[in-house]
């Protein structure tokens, strides 16, 4: 038995009745998200981040089985937690990056981005996934220098229009709904056994 194997297991059995289920249902999930089966695999990792809470491993797998599945704002909510119990961890930050541009909100998706690669500059995703954005060229207005502080215009109706018709461009596949099919560029981690 591989060390992860031995800590994973160790921790079902050591860990009491609510970690034995907790590991339990990450099995499921892991084969449910195996066979394709997204929302049961993302209703099977949150159930078991309920039984063992501060696992941001497991908030992180759960948000990407809601991703897959086209509930974005589930997703959001699951990698916020995750970044809540690991604030430094720049996957978190590239999968909110992925997911921010799935949704055609390319600003978050830019600072998530750029997040990550500030926290690894070795993270060759986030850089690739930056430079893609910033070659697009769907920043269309420059910054507005006020002193200190430096903030963008507020966009007009014109420029909304098109930044929503440059987003399908960077996310192939992305409706309004916010519903996409799997990219990629997104890499699913897999839980520690």
């Amino acid at each position: 038995m591989s060390g992860t194997k031995l800590l994973g297991w160790a921790a079902g059995r050591l860990g009491g009745p609510a970690n034995r289920a907790a590991a339990r249902l990450v099995r499921q999930a892991r084969e449910a998200r195996g066979a394709g089966r997204f929302l049961e695999a993302a209703v099977l990792y949150q159930e078991a981040s309920r039984l063992r809470p501060g696992q941001a491993a497991t908030h992180v797998q759960c948000g990407h089985m809601f991703k897959e599945s086209g509930l974005l704002d589930r997703a959001e909510a699951q990698y916020r937690r995750a970044l809540a119990l690991s604030p430094a961890d720049a996957d978190v930050h590239l999968q909110l990056g992925h997911l921010h541009k799935i949704a055609g909100r390319l600003a978050e998706s830019e600072a998530a981005y750029s997040e990550a690669l500030r926290l690894d500059p070795a993270a060759e995703d986030a850089r690739r996934e930056l430079a893609h954005l910033q070659a697009s060229g769907w920043r269309l207005a420059a910054p507005v220098d006020i002193g200190d502080a430096a903030t963008e215009p507020v966009p007009d109706a014109e420029e909304i229009a098109r930044y929503a018709l440059l987003a399908p461009r960077l996310a192939p596949g992305a409706t309004m709904e916010g519903a996409a099919p799997p990219q990629e560029s997104i890499e699913v981690r897999r839980l520690p056994q």
